[in-house]
């Protein structure tokens, strides 16, 4: 009986290395634990009002922009046009290591059915097979592909264009207008990435705009799980295990870069397990700049999830949707 309890053991001591090896040498064990959070099935969470909605807006989906699998996207056209049209390029949400372009359908249904907008949602490589800046520069190919082929996708030769994303495509989207309007910024990276187009506004939802703020609040937070994470993230997207001093903790720190000619800009963010600090810091240094900011925030009453925004059966989703709708239809954002 003792013997076999020693090969018990030494067979989990075994395990237990293995694992630990596993987790030290490749981030790869560690992405797929956490990308099962995002890429599960894509839920409907209010149900009534996308059922009055779904039938104003038509879609057409997995429109290839470029050259790899994973560059798709999908164009939610509003049936009937009262205004000036308006493009809004959205990036999708999943720690860079997840997610889908599906995942904003009932965003993307509510804003194009009630905003003359034209939502185009697009997928990009994730990480580590795609390594930063490959999303930036997959960004940038998504708008000039549609831009070049308005025609043949039904889009307007002369739209009012704006940029938003949620998590971390919102770190994208943001990033990607600091290199429109920052050109001494823009110099450190692709000319493909930079566009001839003015773009009108920014959407963010719930980003980390701060990659090294992010890791230093980590590093000295309780939450094990959020070190873990965050720690996989930036090693995932940099293939360096001690990423602190890469590129992108460096470069992805957007409020350093932002100037005046940052557009318009609407940004929130929740209050637990998220990026509420980046959220602050980067709509404090627009605002600073001279940049019209909207913004909405949480006090520490009551626990606000990460992505909350998209929770439409809640009373603050619901809030959220409703006052971004009016800002785009009075142009205070949309302008």
């Amino acid at each position: 009986m003792k013997k076999l309890l020693k090969i018990v053991l030494k067979i989990l001591l075994g395990l237990i290395i293995f694992v630990i090896l596993l987790l030290v040498i490749s981030p790869q064990p560690s992405v797929w634990l956490f990308a099962r959070a995002f890429n599960g099935p894509v839920k409907i969470t209010n149900k009534k009002l996308y059922s009055q909605t779904k039938n104003k807006v038509r879609i057409t989906k997995n429109i290839a922009y470029g050259n790899a699998a994973s560059t798709k996207a999908d164009i939610y056209y509003p049936r009937r046009i009262h205004g000036k049209n308006k493009i809004l390029y959205w990036v999708h949400g999943g720690g860079f290591i997840g997610g889908d372009k599906k995942s904003i359908n009932e965003f993307g249904t509510y804003i194009a059915s009630k905003t003359d907008t034209t939502v185009i949602s697009i997928n990009y490589t994730v990480a580590p097979t795609g390594k930063y800046p490959t999303q930036l520069m997959q960004l940038a190919a998504a708008v000039n592909y549609f831009t070049k082929s308005a025609k043949k996708y039904d889009l307007n030769k002369n739209p009012q264009v704006f940029v938003g994303g949620d998590s971390a495509g919102a770190q994208i989207a943001a990033q990607y207008m600091t290199i429109q309007t920052n050109q001494k910024y823009a110099r450190k990276f692709s000319k493909k990435i930079v566009s001839k187009l003015n773009f009108k506004g920014a959407i963010l939802y719930c980003g980390p705009y701060n990659f090294d703020l992010i890791q230093r609040e980590t590093k000295n937070s309780n939450n094990w799980l959020m070190r873990w994470f965050v720690h996989t993230v930036g090693w995932s997207m940099t293939d360096e295990f001690f990423w602190s001093k890469s590129s992108l903790a460096t470069e992805a720190n957007i409020a350093n870069y932002v100037t005046k000619n940052y557009p318009v800009t609407y940004i929130t963010d929740g209050n637990s397990f998220t990026f509420e600090s980046s959220g602050k810091q980067l709509a404090n240094s627009l605002r600073n700049k001279g940049v019209r900011v909207t913004e909405r925030f949480f006090s520490k009453k009551t626990n606000v999830n990460h992505e909350y925004q998209f929770d439409f059966a809640t009373k603050k989703a619901k809030k959220l949707l409703h006052k971004q709708l009016s800002l785009c239809k009075s142009n205070k954002l949309f302008s």
